[in-house]
């Protein structure tokens, strides 16, 4: 056997034994726990980004090329994944931290991505899960746009998506912003995205890669509460465990989330919940969902909660207005709104009310598009006890006993129909100021509070007087609209006709949501009109007086 014979038969069993000697590590277990898992990923990510990461390098090397790369990264996550991928290889000479798909430390760490989960659920075999999507530019440039891709799971299809084009291919779920949401300001998210995604076994994603401008970028999907991973600013957990206090004060405390509080029941004129504490509820409501969307996001909300105490969020749906839900208005947009409101709400740890927005009209003009409204909302939401449904707004020219009662006693038959316990609303005449209609006159049904709305510049020691005995009589009140102005929710500010409702519905303790989240150009809007903004605003410069006002009552601060 000739000499360059021998030294080649050496090399090739130097390079067996050093693969057989790697083989004792596991291949893709980078931090040596002696398991594949995510951690092993989040750890190689940070090793390529130039972070120091004690790995194991020969571990890292999967994609049989002896080097490690980013390749050794998204082959691993499709492993993780459930792909049907062979890690290979086990030597690796030399790390690839800069090349066409290097992890920076700068745009690319600072462009977050959330995949929030908001429901699961098997169907025909299939794991079926709902994920919000999340992107938040955190880095100092704009971004003129994005493509998401996903890696693989065994059988993943997309069934349904909205504010997003989605697709799969051969290796990736695929997410395509539309026209209206691709580009993002520095300092600002995108934020109503939503997929439904079915795979053949559970599967929930982990990892993507964030397609910025053309150039590609790996990221990490934050644990819910927090993890190990390398993207910060996560969000989704419960009141009280943010990292970041919005609320300018340091013994301020947000809202106390429903997972402590349960489904909520009337007993007497009080609320309870579920161990019969007393509780009452305060927060906000939107405008009109057709004419202000934007507003339906989970930071906004996260803002309502964390800075201005809310513990319930109104999503008022118009049937009859122009766009309203029964009036030419997108009815799959708008009951996505009303879904994308649940789930962020339900994230967030907070009640959320699906409010039928009967206005100045009798409700059963629109009691067949009611019933089957609520129908689908009660039979899509049985599960959720933070879900209040708000039948009749403001009846107006209709009679409690044989028109807005039989109304009423058709809509809940149809709720209950799904969820014998979920808190019920009922609208009475008149704008919901005929209350004292109701006593000696209530439904029959174990659930069910009555609403009255006020508008503090007109209405005062009348309908405050005929709060008090319709409660003293027994009724259950709550006050799913009020503001501080007029009737026509514009006009002058009456601080002291609102100190006095705040002050009786603290005495019984009633609970109210204030009207409205919007930048109209009306009193009762919350925020000023030249404020685009549509979460985490300054309560210096971009509230109205009636939003200074309202962020004051729901934190306390009176």
């Amino acid at each position: 056997m000739s000499t360059l014979m021998v030294l080649i038969l050496c090399v090739c069993v130097f390079g067996v034994i050093n693969l057989v000697s790697a083989s004792e590590q596991v291949l893709g277990d980078a931090n040596g726990d002696g398991a594949v898992s995510i951690s092993d990923v989040v750890a190689l990510k940070k090793h390529l980004a130039g972070m120091d990461v004690d790995i194991d390098l020969n571990a890292c090397e999967v994609t049989a090329d002896r080097v490690v790369d980013i390749k050794d990264a998204v082959l691993l996550s499709k492993k993780l994944a459930g792909m049907d991928v062979v890690l290979s290889g086990g030597v690796c000479d030399s790390t690839v931290v800069e090349d066409e798909t290097e992890v920076e430390t700068g745009t690319a760490n600072n462009v977050i991505v959330q995949f929030e989960v908001s429901n699961s659920w098997t169907e025909d075999g299939k794991s079926c899960v709902q994920y919000g999507v999340i992107i938040t530019n955190n880095s100092d440039s704009n971004i003129g746009s994005w493509v998401i891709k996903v890696p693989l799971a065994d059988g993943m299809t997309v069934a349904d998506k909205w504010c997003c084009k989605a697709e799969t291919d051969e290796e990736y779920l695929i997410i395509r912003p539309e026209s209206y949401n691709g580009a993002i300001a520095t300092g600002s998210s995108v934020n109503n995205i939503g997929i439904v995604i079915h795979t053949n076994q559970v599967h929930t994603i982990t990892t993507y890669i964030i397609e910025i401008d053309g150039e590609e970028h790996t990221g990490q999907n934050p644990a819910p509460g927090g993890s190990e991973g390398e993207t910060e600013g996560e969000t989704g957990g419960n009141a009280g465990e943010d990292d970041d206090d919005n609320s300018g004060s340091s013994d301020y405390t947000p809202a106390t989330p429903p997972e402590a509080y349960g489904g909520l029941h009337v007993v007497g004129t009080k609320l309870v919940d579920s161990k019969g504490n007393e509780i009452q509820l305060k927060g906000p409501s939107t405008h009109g969902l057709s004419w202000f969307p934007q507003y339906v996001n989970y930071e906004g909300f996260k803002t309502f909660r964390d800075d201005w105490g809310a513990n319930v969020i109104r999503l008022a749906m118009y049937p009859k207005e122009y766009n309203g839900y029964l009036a030419g208005g997108n009815q799959t947009e708008l009951k996505k709104l009303i879904d994308n409101g649940v789930n962020y709400a339900t994230q967030l740890g907070m009640y959320v009310i699906i409010d039928w927005h009967v206005l100045t009209y009798n409700p059963n003009e629109t009691k067949d598009g009611a019933i089957a409204f609520f129908d689908e909302m009660a039979k899509k939401y049985a599960d959720n006890p933070n879900v209040i449904y708000e039948i009749c707004n403001e009846p107006v020219g209709a009679v409690w006993s044989t028109q807005i009662k039989p109304y009423a006693e058709s809509v809940i038959s149809t709720i209950r129909k799904y969820d014998d316990d979920a808190l019920i609303i009922v609208g009475t005449n008149t704008w919901s100021q005929d209350v004292h209609e109701v006593v000696g006159n209530k439904i029959d049904d174990h659930n069910v509070i009555y609403t009255l709305h006020f508008y503090a510049a007109t209405h005062k020691d009348d309908l405050r007087n005929r709060m008090k005995q319709a409660l003293d009589a027994g009724v259950p009140i709550f006050v799913s609209e009020c503001s501080i102005c007029d009737a026509s929710g514009n006009g002058g500010i009456d601080y002291d006709s609102a100190n006095a409702w705040i002050k009786l519905m603290d005495e019984y303790g009633v609970s109210y949501v204030a009207w409205n989240i919007s930048n109209k150009d009306e009193t009762s809007a919350f925020f000023k009109t030249n404020v685009s903004k549509v979460s985490g605003w300054n309560p210096d410069t971009d509230l109205t007086d009636t939003g200074k006002w309202w962020r004051k009552i729901f934190r306390g601060e009176y």
